[in-house]
């Protein structure tokens, strides 16, 4: 849960898509520093629940619930702490579907109690090693 208040999610405001390498110009440092550096404070507008605390991010705010509260306004009681493990296709098989997995993830995430625990296994058809046995 920590980590939500430090980074923000992909949205299409902070997505700066560069499909070859010769495209990272000045064009997209330039949109890179506006992101980061002309930040509002959207904090302002939110719509945190009494009690939690608003973190303003770049191009969106996160709600720092109370214990007994989640959700991405802390509107949510979640009175038991869960240990889940969510399982992600991200094979070329899924196709567009894949590009739902992020918002299902994340918004089950926050509505869990703020004491869970949560892994992941992820499987592609692209295989790689990502740590080894002995």
């Amino acid at each position: 849960m920590e980590l939500n208040a430090v980074v923000s999610p992909p949205s299409m405001v902070t997505r700066i898509a560069v499909d070859i390498p010769s495209e990272l110009s000045l064009a997209a440092k330039n949109r890179t520093i506006d992101l980061l550096c002309n930040n509002v404070d959207d904090c302002r507008g939110s719509d945190c629940a009494t009690g939690s605390t608003c973190i303003d991010r770049v191009a969106g705010f996160y709600c720092a619930c109370p214990t007994g509260f989640s959700g991405r306004t802390c509107s949510n009681t979640c009175r038991q702490p869960a240990d889940i493990v969510i399982v992600l296709d991200v094979s070329g098989s899924v196709g567009e579907f894949a590009e739902n997995y992020d918002n299902f993830v994340r918004d089950l995430i926050l509505r869990l109690h703020a004491e869970s625990r949560v892994g992941f296994l992820v499987f592609s058809d692209r295989a790689s090693v990502q740590f080894q046995v002995c």
